[in-house]
């Protein structure tokens, strides 16, 4: 469940661990993701490369998806993302495919490892385009679920890598649970 209200900016989104490329744009951003709270209910995609992004004037590539109970009701926020495509859903709703041109790392930095980042930002260059609410606080986020999967052909275990950062959060008596075959995280 996302947050409602004008100021609020949620987002689950990707970006590279190591910059093979460089820094911001040119190696990449995926947005699972975007939701900004004046305009209630709509979700977006988007990916941000050397071409695409707002630097130069050609805005990311993306679509976007109407979801009514967005901020009232659980929904999957899902990419399958490939050497050939990423597709974004919401639940079982596919609304948006960018397809790798094979004309490199311009236009498709996304071969190499990315993070996930979830967050709330308050205001921004988007999120705060007309101003902020002040009497939506306090706002939240509510997480399910996070679910990473990889494909694999091979005959041996993917490895999957999955790292909680609760920096400065207050966390009540129901926690944070983290599950998995992993013994350590049980």
């Amino acid at each position: 469940k996302i947050p409602a209200g004008v100021g609020t900016w949620p987002a689950i989104w990707m970006l590279p661990t190591d910059e093979v490329y460089g820094g911001w744009p040119y190696s990449g951003e995926i947005d699972i993701m975007e939701a900004v709270g004046f305009d209630h209910g709509t979700i977006h995609a988007n990916a941000h490369c050397e071409t695409y992004n707002w630097w130069n004037g050609i805005p990311p590539i993306g679509g976007d998806l109407f979801v009514n109970d967005f901020d009232t009701e659980f929904h999957d926020y899902i990419i399958e993302w490939d050497a050939n495509s990423i597709k974004w859903y919401v639940d079982d709703t596919q609304y948006y495919i960018y397809s790798n041109n094979n004309q490199g790392n311009a236009t498709w930095p996304f071969n190499q490892d990315f993070h996930l980042l979830l967050n709330i930002a308050i205001g921004g260059t988007w999120g705060g385009q007309q101003g902020i609410d002040n009497s939506i606080f306090p706002v939240q986020m509510e997480v399910e679920y996070v679910r990473v999967y990889e494909h694999y052909d091979s005959g041996s275990d993917p490895e999957v890598t999955f790292l909680v950062d609760m920096q400065n959060e207050q966390v009540d008596e129901t926690g944070v649970y983290v599950s998995g075959g992993d013994p350590q995280l049980a």
